[in-house]
């Protein structure tokens, strides 16, 4: 980062949540901490930088996701996600009022990820038993190449802005 910058991208997930386990308050801490810290360091470093922080997209759908591919067919078959639900939107919200508590600019990947959660047949996401996934990916509840390519895609369109 330097003062030739033009864009930095800060990018918060739900991995950043488990060390806290069940401690939402702790976890919420650290997340608001550690983005507040990295805004600060891009804009002290990057002074004429366009600061984004980048929402991910949706996992679940409707409380209920899908952690396997379905054993031995293509459909998925949900379970009752309400931590992943609650984890989604929880830091969604602290993405976004953090980013606007500290001049940089949210961006809401949830609008342009409907209909690719982990349930659906064309989803962004490598459920951990991926038996019939729809596209290669390394880590199991990560994006998928889908996944990557759309999200990349997405920001890239919105930093040209």
């Amino acid at each position: 980062l330097n003062p030739q910058t033009k864009n930095v991208v800060i990018v918060a997930g739900a991995n950043d949540t488990y060390p806290y386990g069940p401690d939402v308050q702790a976890s919420d801490r650290a997340i608001r901490d550690g983005l507040r810290n990295a805004i600060n360091i891009a804009h002290h470093h990057a002074p004429n930088a366009k600061v984004m922080v980048v929402g991910y997209p949706h996992v679940s759908f409707n409380n209920v996701s899908c952690y396997n591919s379905g054993l031995g067919s293509s459909n998925p078959l949900p379970i009752p996600a309400g931590n992943t639900a609650g984890t989604e939107q929880r830091l969604q919200n602290t993405l976004r009022e953090v980013a606007q508590q500290n001049n940089a600019t949210f961006l809401d990947a949830w609008p342009m990820s409907e209909g690719h959660d982990a349930c659906s047949p064309d989803r962004w996401w490598v459920n951990l038993i991926d038996i019939m996934p729809p596209a290669p990916g390394n880590l199991p509840l990560h994006l998928n190449a889908h996944g990557t390519h759309a999200y990349g895609q997405f920001i890239g369109h919105n930093l040209a802005k």
